[in-house]
């Protein structure tokens, strides 16, 4: 498989905001080398029909085409951060497959979920916790993330609180690789998982096949304009960034129904309060915060 790398030179002391600028944006990891003093060199694989050369040519093929991811955070990199040298390489690895066994270890999610690969399955079955396989790919979502694991925690708490139970109706927003909408789907809820990139929605329903999901959870590609007008949900997950979900704010808080649940992610601390204001102009109440680092989960129950 052909995968494009791209390296990113930072001055060392803007290593761990510059690291946190990457943790919205990159999901799934990067390599740090320090062998150069006063410069920290962050290194980052894409699957090559990733790299800018696969642009769709139009914004209604762009509807229908797989996100450039290595072509975002570079322009991203080179908005935000125009000190930072950039380049781009590409190279054969024949074993890409072999290399994620490498590195993908499970993810313990308090006492209720582990997440792991599908190679992994035989852990999963003797642990006593509710297996979540995983198939690594570009799709935000392995439960190694921050934001991903508040998530699944909030999830946790929620269920052994009452406040869901098998009779709630979710809609998981931006699904990534589906992760959310699985650990709802195995407590026995029903629901939605929607997003608007094709490639996710296709590892999103290959992950509902490897964990034998065949009813009671319907994958779609889209956003919000897709639902029918009257559609309500008793839990809303997003796990996005803070912006589109202040923008979301107003349409989101139509969508619950009366006594409903929402957790909200992607969030920075810095970003919380911002976020936690738009929700109480809608006229809900102040949520509960789950954190990890510098990362938020914003809770409604």
């Amino acid at each position: 498989m052909e995968l494009s790398r791209i390296e990113l030179l930072v001055a060392e002391e803007n290593e761990d905001r510059f690291a946190g600028f990457l943790a919205q944006r990159v999901s799934w990891g990067w390599e740090v080398d320090l062998s150069e003093p006063g410069w920290v060199r962050f290194v980052i694989h894409f699957e090559a029909r990733d790299r800018a050369e696969s642009l769709p040519r139009d914004a209604d093929q762009a509807q229908d085409f797989p996100r450039n991811l290595a072509g975002e955070l570079l322009r991203d990199v080179r908005r935000e951060w125009p000190e930072v040298v950039c380049s781009e390489s590409t190279y054969e690895d024949k074993d890409w497959g072999e290399s994620w066994k490498e590195f993908f270890s499970p993810v313990r999610v308090d006492d209720t979920f582990l997440v792991l690969p599908p190679w992994l399955k035989s852990e999963g079955e003797v642990s006593g916790l509710i297996p979540l396989l995983i198939e690594p790919k570009m799709a935000f979502g392995t439960g190694h993330h921050a934001t991903t694991a508040l998530c699944l925690k909030a999830v946790a708490m929620l269920w052994r609180e009452g406040a869901v139970s098998a009779n709630t109706g979710f809609l998981d927003l931006g699904t990534g690789s589906g992760i959310l909408a699985l650990a709802c789907a195995k407590l026995g809820m029903t629901g939605l998982a929607l997003d608007i990139d094709p490639v996710a929605v296709a590892n999103a329903q290959e992950n509902m096949a490897l964990n034998e999901i065949y009813q009671g959870l319907a994958i779609q590609k889209g956003g919000l304009e897709i639902l029918d007008p009257d559609r309500r949900f008793g839990l809303i997950l997003a796990n996005i960034l803070a912006g589109p979900l202040v923008r979301m704010a107003l349409t989101l808080a139509r969508r619950l129904e009366s006594g409903a649940c929402m957790v909200l992610s992607g969030i920075l601390e810095e970003q919380a309060e911002r976020v936690e204001n738009a929700y109480r102009d809608q006229g809900l109440p102040a949520p509960r915060r789950l954190t990890d680092g510098e990362w938020v989960a914003l809770i409604w129950a």
